[in-house]
């Protein structure tokens, strides 16, 4: 039998210790919000730090709860889909803040604020979020692909608007 489709979803949900993906700050010392947590944050503020697909899902599906979300990106744009970039930006309860690297994670037993630096400029600011979920990226685990379909120059598989990859 020849196989003519697959889907394939392999990676790592964390970035291992070491990855340059991972960020300064040590995450795992904060207790930090999962989406099952939302509605214990109605009418509240939120931080998301990560833009990509997964950063912005979060930041939009947390709108259903929170009275704002913030998404913080590293980069100078959202590293997300078109679709989901054009949901973000137009919607009313998010902000998105590009180009901002987070410094520090405040707190005395929960979470008192977040340091955002800019990058271009150097400015620090304060954001006083009421919870923070992290998604700063994932480490694709497509090794075993890597001689069978082109990848971009993160190890991610590149596909089509049709999402096809380049395997014949």
């Amino acid at each position: 039998m020849l196989l003519q489709r697959c889907i394939a979803g392999a990676w790592d949900p964390v970035p291992p210790a070491g990855s340059p993906r991972r960020g300064r700050p040590d995450w795992r010392r904060h207790p930090f919000l999962r989406p099952c947590d939302g509605p214990f944050y109605k009418d509240r503020e939120v931080v998301v730090v990560g833009g990509g697909n997964n950063g912005v899902e979060e930041g939009l599906f947390l709108t259903k709860f929170a009275s704002k979300a913030t998404i913080v990106e590293f980069m100078e744009q959202l590293g997300a889909s078109q679709i989901l970039r054009e949901s973000a930006e137009r919607h009313s309860k998010v902000e998105i803040k590009l180009g901002k690297a987070v410094q520090e994670f405040k707190s005395t037993g929960h979470l008192g604020s977040i340091i955002v630096q800019d990058r271009a400029t150097g400015e620090n600011e304060e954001l006083f979020p009421a919870a923070a979920s992290i998604f700063i990226g994932l480490d694709p685990n497509t090794a075993f692909v890597k001689d069978l379909v082109e990848t971009d120059k993160y190890a991610f598989i590149t596909t089509s608007g049709t999402m096809e990859t380049s395997l014949e």
